[in-house]
């Protein structure tokens, strides 16, 4: 597969930006639509979402993942109360990660190809969810893109490349299609 020289997604009837987008995780190349979300301070993968895998085997991924001693974090989605909160707090006062299911786990250097675009970033993998994959403010934050309405479409969309990536021009020429903008010395 060939990468894009810049993302672009136009924004969908649901006003969210979403991406056919691929991760390579244990020697496997998996994909799905991954939501762009720029309300999300850490990426995450939802590996059960991913790999339709039943929840006994995906709890051996996450076993192997506490085995290594990847790191991890807790997070909550809108719709986790305090109850939720109390319960996994509890859960991993008692050292029993596995049944927590907000925790997250840090993979390195992962290869992604978000609507065609090839990044490699850290990214967190929970092994109980099976939401949407979120590219947050952690990978977002280390792009230039531009939001607004193309010239050429009509459509409201999103533009944006590595800002460590050495060839621009190519985004540069899409920004200048879509938006007008041009950019300055």
């Amino acid at each position: 597969m060939s990468s894009s020289p810049f993302l672009y997604i136009q924004l969908d009837d649901n006003n969210c930006f979403y991406a056919q987008s691929f991760v390579e995780l244990y020697g496997k190349t998996l994909g799905c639509r991954f939501k762009i979300d720029s309300g999300c301070s850490l990426s995450t993968i939802p590996f059960r979402r991913l790999t339709n895998l039943p929840e006994l085997i995906s709890r051996q991924y996450k076993k192997k993942a506490i085995s290594d001693g990847l790191q991890y974090v807790r997070s909550y989605g809108v719709s986790d109360d305090s109850q939720i909160r109390k319960k996994d707090r509890d859960l991993l006062d008692q050292g029993n990660l596995m049944d927590c299911k907000a925790l997250k786990f840090l993979h390195n250097d992962v290869n992604m190809n978000i609507g065609g675009y090839d990044i490699v970033s850290d990214v967190y993998v929970n092994y109980d969810r099976v939401g949407n994959p979120l590219i947050g403010m952690d990978i977002l934050r280390n792009f230039t893109f531009i939001c607004d309405v193309s010239a050429l479409t009509g459509e409201y969309v999103f533009i944006g490349c590595l800002k460590n990536q050495k060839n621009k021009d190519d985004y540069y020429d899409a920004v200048r299609s879509h938006f007008g903008l041009i950019k300055t010395v």
